[in-house]
């Protein structure tokens, strides 16, 4: 990860999809810490976006948490967040955790509901909304299932770093019988 020497030019935007789903949230946390602890981000610098339900999520005071309840809700927030933050200073991880889809190519799931067109995005979508960060450095860490399948759209740029958890054709789960 690159980062600013400064903390005050260190940004992140968090994302899970189902709160339902205990790792996930503890997931969220988990990078919340390091980010606060070891990387000095400012809490206010920190952007925790989750799907629908209102999940206990322990995060130092100052983090700014927003409820989504769908797709539309989603793009909106990260459009905002990349809008805001787009400043050649700045540092801006990018975290998506939760569900993902690999029916007809790898989605990112808003929700825990069934995978359909009013809760998924894919990889073009995002690659589009990146591709308008004017911003310094901008790291994309993708957790979810099949989340290898956002690399090929999103590689062709110097702009970015990308880590992704698993293939595009690999679930995500420590303990399924595909992925790590």
């Amino acid at each position: 990860m690159t980062i600013t020497s400064s903390p005050d030019d260190k940004f992140a935007f968090l994302f899970t999809g189902p709160t339902n789903v205990d790792r996930f949230i503890r997931d969220i946390e988990n990078v919340v810490d390091v980010l606060t602890e070891y990387y000095n981000y400012p809490a206010g610098n920190i952007t925790v976006v989750h799907g629908p339900g209102d999940p206990p999520l322990d995060v130092p005071d100052g983090v700014n948490t927003i409820n989504i309840e769908n797709k539309h809700d989603f793009k909106n927030e990260l459009e905002i967040f990349l809008e805001d933050n787009s400043d050649p200073d700045r540092t801006v991880l990018l975290y998506f955790t939760g569900g993902g889809d690999n029916t007809n190519g790898p989605k990112l799931l808003i929700d825990g509901s069934e995978p359909s067109s009013s809760n998924v995005v894919d990889p073009t979508w995002l690659k589009d909304r990146l591709s308008t960060f004017s911003g310094g450095y901008l790291n994309v860490v993708m957790q979810q299932s099949y989340s290898g399948g956002f690399l090929s759209a999103l590689e062709d740029s110097s702009q970015w770093s990308f880590t992704c958890a698993c293939s595009e054709s690999e679930d995500s789960w420590g303990t399924g019988t595909e992925g790590s």
